[in-house]
């Protein structure tokens, strides 16, 4: 992946993780539509070994993955 790719990639991941943690249903449902491709990409990257262009995916679907069992109420940042 690309230096350009990872800049770009950061924020949308970022971006994707906010809308799920949302307590709004349709937004975590916009953000699940992507888990295919998501998962797609980081097992690309993985079995390629480019490490550095896996961290944000990486967070993000762990981030994810964290929230499935959690308390509606611990979704939302308290600040």
């Amino acid at each position: 992946m690309t230096c350009q790719a990872r800049q770009l990639l950061e924020p949308v991941c970022h971006q994707l993780f906010e809308l799920y943690r949302s307590t709004e249903d349709r937004l975590r449902r916009f953000t699940l539509q992507f888990l295919p491709e998501l998962v797609w990409v980081y097992l690309r990257v993985t079995a390629s070994r480019d490490r550095q262009s896996n961290g944000c995916i990486e967070a993000l679907l762990l981030g994810m993955y964290n929230l499935v069992g959690a308390p509606p109420g611990t979704w939302v940042r308290t600040h």
